[in-house]
């Protein structure tokens, strides 16, 4: 065990390692790469290589056009051919400065990511003499996982805080959790050598419990998170394949076009057909047709015409001009760009006041900034890379700001919510109809309502309803509503619900059709070593929060809502996959390769300040959520879940779980608080488990009309739970089960990223 934890590294101490070590990486891979070599001149003059603006036929080309004007001032006897000289001394000089300036361009091309490196290195230099970094400056530790920015809580500082893997540097303290991929190669911190532990870099550090599935609803203690040393700095591993990838990059469409049109178009195709017909009808011309239109010596013929048919066909000038011409348009957004920042805005364009758009911004560059840029792009050394890839080319078919969600759908990154689906009866008068009920009987069938919401193109977070009609479901919406706010929106939760998605990340890898993904992303590359091939490609995702605040605030909600309850404990329970369960079956009949969440749920008991009360609200996927509850809320009364009405909500579930992220919600009013002590553990439910719950379930559910109205009709709070007085708080396993088994069905709310149009 780890008795003293180390402090880590200062922060400015791991940023001079970090800039130390990317220098001798740089001095490394200079001393040992050559520029040019046989393979690399043979491919930058090879026809196969779209990147290319001079090929060997073009060379040859070339090469053969001043033989023919050197061979016709030989042969010719006028005088006015005498000036041929001096073509061929031009055409000479045009073709060695192509082939030298080729050589040049190809050596800045493979010199770029590294001077670009040494810029940003120098850069780093300069901000490390004048930067105090405070714990502040960090991201959130309970930052949910990103596969673009991948953090790692570090200990720097003597404080923990979440670090970019870019800036993490050998003899970082890192806290490697559950589930999580190894940064890089390092060993775990302990006391006693023999228990140190060694991992490899990308390797998942999963403690798996020496249990058997469970059989019966079990305590399952969280797995704990490791301290270790990295013996490497993670930057250096990307570093080495990024300039060694850099040459190798997708070429832009802009440049195959390039390719298509000079090279492939009007080297290949139209010099070769051009001498053809020109050679034919000067045969032609010259045997047969000399008497009669005249003669005409042979050296025009066969020398002169066509060198001057082929010499507009020949890339002379074009590799120059190209270069200069992507230099000037790069300069032209880099100017824009520096311009720009000096700009003073006043609005945050993600802030979610700003109603309206913002007006246009009118930008100019000056003449003095794009010739600094250009020059320096055309010599290698601009701010941006040039040669190995353009951000003219790029912005030059961007349409839309985009990323990439689990489906691979370009959209806004901010996943939005898309549908709020909930159960009614369809009633308008509520009260008579349950009095009615009460009297004759008569049962009302269920309908699914489904509310649609749509994105404000103007705000990164905005939504509205885009049913006009969707207030006469206030009454349904507002239990859902308090639920996101005081759970899937509540600061307080996250740091319960950060761990216990590292759990679950763990968990998830026991089973055959389940793998540990975070936030919903598609599985890495990183856990395919764990898995067959063809158990990966029917693997299930682990599902987090999104943020809903919006649609609480729709309803009508505000933020001050929160500070009228106070959190009690959190409950967090999840469940294995069978080989023959229920949810395999339901999932293969959809589709035999699609991802969905693991089973699990998360909710909070909450204490109502004012009068005292207790509630749980429950939110998860939508399988065990169906499971928990025993009726549904229909905007006035709790209605008995039905068979059907359970095939409903998991047909709705499972469906929109192809394309989008779907969150079920649950209520149950409480009679006793939780124990906080059950935040400490979770709650482990077997796989077979609908016979657990109907010995859990109740018979007659719960009214949701309120304490209240509960007392009204017996006469005291207590007496409405069955005249049974018991303060004594719920700290059991099956207490806790027994809460959980019997909620309130409230809805669901599909996400899905949307996407921003650049206007």
């Amino acid at each position: 065990m780890v008795s003293d934890i180390p402090p880590g590294l200062a922060s400015t101490q791991a940023f001079n390692v970090l800039i130390e070590d990317i220098k001798k990486t740089l001095d490394e891979m200079e001393a040992c790469r050559p520029y040019f070599t046989k393979q690399k001149l043979l491919w930058e003059f090879s026809w196969h290589n779209f990147q290319t603006m001079l090929d060997f036929f073009g060379c040859i080309v070339i090469i053969l056009q001043i033989i023919l004007i050197f061979l016709a001032f030989e042969y010719a006897d006028a005088v006015w051919y005498e000036s041929l000289i001096a073509e061929v001394v031009f055409l000479l000089f045009l073709f060695i400065g192509n082939v030298t300036f080729k050589l040049w361009d190809s050596k800045i091309k493979h010199k770029e990511i590294i001077e670009r490196t040494k810029f940003i290195t120098k850069y780093l230099e300069d901000c490390s003499k004048i930067s105090k970094w405070d714990e502040k400056n960090y991201p959130n530790l309970c930052s949910p996982l990103s596969p673009s920015i991948v953090l790692q809580p570090t200990l720097r500082d003597g404080k923990l805080v979440n670090v970019p893997w870019a800036l993490l540097v050998r003899g970082d303290c890192v806290q490697l959790r559950p589930g999580q991929p190894i940064p890089a190669k390092c060993r775990s911190y302990q006391d006693n050598e023999e228990d140190v532990k060694n991992f490899e870099y990308n390797e998942v550090y999963s403690p798996f419990p020496d249990k058997n599935p469970a059989v019966d609803i079990r305590q399952c203690e969280p797995l704990q998170h490791i301290y270790c040393v990295l013996e490497e700095t993670p930057y250096i591993r990307n570093l080495k394949v990024f300039v060694q990838k850099s040459c190798k990059r997708p070429t832009s469409s802009v440049e195959k076009e390039r390719y298509l049109l000079f090279i492939m178009t009007m080297e290949h195709f139209g010099i070769p057909i051009a001498v053809a017909i020109l050679y034919a009808v000067n045969l032609v011309r010259y045997f047969y047709f000399s008497k009669s239109i005249g003669t005409c010596s042979w050296i025009d013929l066969f020398l002169m015409q066509p060198v001057a048919a082929t010499l507009p066909l020949t890339p002379i000038v074009f590799p120059i001009l190209w270069r200069l011409m992507n230099a000037a348009g790069l300069a032209w957004i880099l100017a824009l760009f520096y311009t720009a920042r000096k700009q003073q805005f006043t609005d945050d364009p993600f802030e979610a006041a700003a109603v309206s758009p913002h007006p246009h911004l009118t930008l100019f560059a000056k003449y003095e900034a794009l010739k600094k840029y250009c020059m320096r792009n055309f010599r290698g050394r601009g701010p941006s890379p040039f040669r190995t890839q353009n951000l003219l080319h790029t912005f030059g078919r961007v349409t839309a700001l985009c990323c990439l969600d689990k489906k691979g759908i370009l959209s806004w990154p901010n996943p939005t919510a898309e549908k709020i689906f909930f159960l009614t009866t369809g009633r308008h008068d509520r009260e008579n109809e349950r009095k009615k009920r009460h009297k004759q009987g008569t049962e009302y069938g269920t309908q699914v309502e489904v509310l649609d919401l749509t994105h404000d193109i103007t705000s990164p977070f905005r939504l509205q309803f885009d049913d006009q009609s969707w207030k006469n479901y206030v009454s349904n919406l507002k239990p859902l509503g308090l639920g996101i706010l005081l759970n899937t929106c509540n600061s307080e939760t996250q740091e319960h619900y950060s761990h216990f998605s590292s759990h679950i990340a763990c968990e998830s890898m026991k089973d055959k059709y389940s793998v540990p993904v975070i936030n919903r992303r598609c599985a890495s590359q990183c856990f395919k070593r764990h898995l067959n091939t063809d158990d990966v490609t029917r693997m299930l995702s682990v599902c987090t929060r999104w943020c809903l605040c919006e649609v609480a605030f729709q309803i009508g909600f505000s933020r001050e809502v929160k500070a009228s309850y106070a959190m009690e404990s959190q409950i967090s329970a999840f469940r294995h996959l069978a080989q023959n369960n229920r949810e395999q079956n339901i999932q293969a009949s959809y589709l035999p390769k699609t991802k969905f969440p693991f089973p699990h749920v998360v909710a909070v008991s909450a204490k109502e300040n004012y009068r005292g009360d207790h509630h749980m609200f429950t939110q998860g996927t939508g399988e065990m959520v169906a499971d928990s509850c025993v009726d549904f809320w229909d905007g006035a009364d709790s209605i008995p879940l039905t068979h059907a009405d359970r095939k409903k909500i998991l047909d709705f579930y499972h469906r929109t779980s192809l394309t989008s992220y779907c969150t079920a919600f649950g209520y149950r009013p409480l009679d006793r608080p939780m124990s906080p002590k059950i935040s400490e553990w979770y709650l482990e439910i077997p796989t077979d488990c609908e016979a657990i719950y109907r010995k859990y379930r109740t018979n007659s559910p719960l009214s949701w009309d309120g304490p209240g109205k509960l007392a009204e009709e017996n006469q005291s709070n207590d007496s409405a739970f069955g005249n049974i007085v018991d303060i004594r708080p719920i700290e059991s396993v099956s207490d806790v089960f027994g809460a959980q088994s019997n909620q309130t069905f409230l809805g669901m709310v599909t996400m899905f990223p949307k996407a921003e149009s650049l206007d």
